[in-house]
């Protein structure tokens, strides 16, 4: 959290949007970790807004992808599977399919799928 209060202070500094918006994202994803899930969530959707009014579209599939974990963390199961953008060119792809077996084993789907995005994730980190 430290680090991504330095990043916002310098980004303020330097007038850098996308870099803001970025460190906000990685700030309310760890304050959601830390057990503060309400108000993590809410400054990862701040985050992710700004960063669509800019067009920052590059780090979008890895901010849903946090913003799903935070979902899990809430036990909100539903809304966490709309998350995440799982999909083989992004480059958060390992991470996504990671979240995305997450969501499915909390949703009851103990079986293939939520294995299959597993196991991708595995494959798609080893390949990185």
């Amino acid at each position: 959290m430290q680090s991504a209060d330095a990043g916002m202070a310098v980004a303020r500094q330097a007038g850098t949007v996308q870099t803001l918006a970025w460190n906000r994202c990685i700030h309310g994803w760890a304050r959601a970790h830390r057990g503060d899930v309400a108000e993590g969530h809410a400054e990862m959707a701040r985050g992710i807004a700004t960063s669509q009014q800019i067009m920052g579209e590059v780090a979008l599939p890895q901010f849903r992808t946090m913003m799903a974990e935070i979902l899990l963390l809430r036990g909100d199961v539903d809304e966490a599977l709309t998350a995440p953008a799982v999909r083989d060119y992004d480059y958060c792809a390992a991470e996504a399919h990671r979240v995305m077996g997450a969501c499915l084993a909390r949703a009851g789907d103990g079986g293939t799928t939520a294995i299959a995005h597993l196991r991708q994730a595995m494959a798609v980190a080893r390949a990185q």
